[in-house]
């Protein structure tokens, strides 16, 4: 498949709050996730996949992918979580995350292995003193690519869906061609902290729906790159989306609802 702007990866829209783990941490950590088995140097990580990951055992190996650290399961506790990659199929993001609490001046497993990476994060602190986490996902198929923001914490089942955008153009190169292609992207994710522990979170996101211009259609004929072109017919419309943090949660602010619903008709696939 030939290269351009629509396979590219979306960019964070936020500077994320990782940390970057020091050898001796990295040691430390690895040596109870996969004792005898732990890489550090360039990369971190382990040598085969442990225990709890869908393909335990496979020599493909299992690799730090980032680190955030802060309050995680309680306002007195010094938390450090561990988005990895490897040793999961593509359903799971290929990857997974690991919570690790430091006690008696050791970093120790608090929380088992579980599939599905937390992406590039936001640390967003509630009245209880709890960190909550805004992350940033994203995916990629052969004839699209999705992104999303979302807001969670790490003991809780709930997820708060805040923005997603996905991109088709891709698919102009496949088989089964879209009937609607859909370029759209995250623009930025900013916190604003007011008294207390509220705030509010604005997110800016721009998309386009339409059909391919006539050059743009004649490259993905001949299964050329769309860089260095303006593929679409339509223009990019701007959505700003505001939530409000009560200290516990996030909600949508009532000036808001319409353009959600706007953004959410442009991502929408099975309409012209």
């Amino acid at each position: 498949m030939p290269l351009g702007r629509a396979q590219d990866k979306f960019e964070v829209p936020f500077e994320p709050d990782s940390v970057r783990l020091q050898p001796a941490e990295a040691s430390e950590i690895l040596g109870s996730l996969c004792p005898g088995e732990s890489i550090v140097g360039s990369r971190i990580g382990c040598r085969i996949c442990p225990a709890g990951t869908s393909w335990a055992g496979d020599g493909a190996g299992l690799w730090v992918r980032s680190a955030i650290r802060g309050h995680l399961l309680g306002p007195n506790s010094d938390d450090l979580l561990i988005s990895t990659s490897g040793c999961e199929p593509h359903v799971y993001l290929f990857g997974g995350h690991v919570l690790f609490s430091r006690r008696h001046g050791r970093w120790a497993i608090s929380g088992k292995y579980a599939p599905v990476p937390m992406g590039s994060c936001l640390k967003i602190r509630n009245t209880g003193g709890v960190d909550g986490l805004v992350c940033f996902r994203q995916d990629s198929h052969y004839d699209s690519d999705w992104a999303g923001v979302s807001f969670e914490y790490v003991e809780a089942d709930r997820k708060m869906k805040l923005a997603s955008a996905r991109d088709n153009l891709k698919s102009c190169w496949s088989a089964q061609k879209s009937a609607v292609y859909i370029e759209a992207e995250i623009v930025s994710v900013q916190f604003r902290r007011g008294q207390g522990s509220t705030g509010t979170l604005v997110i800016a996101e721009r998309c386009r729906r339409g059909s391919l211009r006539a050059q743009a259609q004649r490259a993905c004929v001949r299964q050329q790159s769309l860089a260095g072109m303006d593929p679409l017919t339509a223009p990019f419309y701007s959505y700003r989306l505001q939530y409000t943090f009560d200290g516990a949660w996030f909600t949508l602010a009532p000036t808001s609802v319409v353009r959600l619903r706007e953004l959410d008709m442009c991502l929408a696939a099975d309409q012209k």
